[in-house]
């Protein structure tokens, strides 16, 4: 797999990677199966970041698309996406 970033993020048991054919959600909790497969989050190249997600504040994903940064919910427990995306700046 050709990687165009690697942008790991840890807390609340999750990692987070980005390369060229999207970004993925892995669950790192303890007692999980040791084969478990990283979830597609983002299709397509981009690069990822998650702010909040802690101390009871949701956790939100910061993504870029085409020049096009995106900002939308997502929830760590279910490793899933939530509402739609907001954008908050246009190159």
């Amino acid at each position: 797999m050709r990687r165009t970033s690697d942008i790991w993020w840890r807390g609340r048991n999750v990692a987070l990677r980005a390369d060229a054919r999207g970004a993925y959600a892995l669950d790192l909790t303890p007692g999980r199966p040791a084969d478990a497969v990283p979830r597609l989050i983002v299709s397509g190249e981009s690069n990822v970041a998650v702010v909040g997600g802690t101390a009871g504040t949701p956790a939100t994903l910061l993504y870029e698309r085409e020049g096009t940064l995106f900002a939308q919910a997502f929830d760590t427990a279910s490793l899933a996406l939530r509402g739609e995306a907001r954008v908050l700046d246009t190159n």
